[in-house]
């Protein structure tokens, strides 16, 4: 598994982007290449662990988990509140 930060993550859109380390691209991330949906959607900051899958754009992240959040805090898997 690969480790990155997220750039930045649209909620609306359903999808974002993983800063992976210098010299490298961002990575895509879609709502579907998250590991587990039912944990909180990633924000900007968060520290993640993830695959790499080629699809028919190219590159994604694949089976991506949140490690901790924008201060480094572990972050448990919290359940997003239903309406």
């Amino acid at each position: 598994m690969k480790t990155g930060i997220v750039a930045w993550y649209d909620v609306k859109l359903g999808y974002g982007f993983i800063a992976r380390g210098a010299g490298e691209k961002d990575l895509f991330v879609h709502f579907s290449g998250l590991a587990d949906r039912d944990a909180r959607i990633p924000v900007a900051g968060d520290a993640v662990v993830f695959d790499i899958e080629v699809g028919l754009r190219g590159p994604k992240a694949v089976n991506a988990r949140i490690l901790a959040g924008p201060g480094g805090e572990p972050q448990p898997a919290a359940v997003p509140e239903r309406r």
